[in-house]
């Protein structure tokens, strides 16, 4: 017998549709090609139906979802607003950090025990309520030495864009 398993997936309506799996997966792309072309493109979609979408999808939520620059001689981009550290998942509702990856990590081979490490790491750095720097430092003292400890306080000391906001719980935001 073929072992059951759950997906659940979100939709934001206003008077229609305006954020469900499909954006989700358009700026799940756009964070990995940097271009929101690219990322239409290997979606199958149109350009401008990634553009139009995108803008309607911005203007329900009241803040854009992207930082873009226009193309020309060196070229355009599209980014998320701020970085997404490594291992985590963010919630795409409000672009805040969500958990960890346990899933993606599994798969990748890591142990149980690393996963457990990458968990207490982003329990300080992201639910402790210190701010990031400090988060960083108490992520050293009290979680052992790695490679991914190391690569993940890194990541958001060389920052340039800022990091996602840290976790908030639904009965604070509402």
């Amino acid at each position: 017998m073929e072992k059951m398993h759950y997906n659940i997936s979100v939709r934001l309506f206003t008077a229609g549709k305006c954020f469900g799996p499909g954006m989700a997966a358009l700026l799940s792309l756009v964070r990995e090609r940097h271009s929101l072309r690219a990322a239409a493109a290997e979606m199958g979609m149109a350009y401008s139906k990634a553009w139009r979408i995108l803008r309607d999808c911005e203007g329900a939520l009241g803040f854009p979802l992207l930082d873009s620059t226009t193309g020309g001689r060196h070229g355009g981009g599209a980014l998320l607003g701020q970085d997404v550290p490594p291992f985590i998942i963010v919630r795409n509702d409000t672009m805040r950090f969500a958990g960890i990856n346990k899933i993606g990590l599994s798969r990748r081979g890591f142990t149980p025990e690393r996963i457990g490490e990458i968990h207490d790491a982003c329990r300080i750095l992201f639910q402790s309520g210190l701010n990031y720097m400090s988060g960083c430092e108490e992520v050293e003292k009290q979680v052992p030495q790695s490679k991914e400890r190391d690569e993940l306080v890194r990541f958001i000391r060389e920052s340039k864009r800022g990091i996602i906001k840290p976790y908030e719980s639904k009965a604070k935001e509402e």
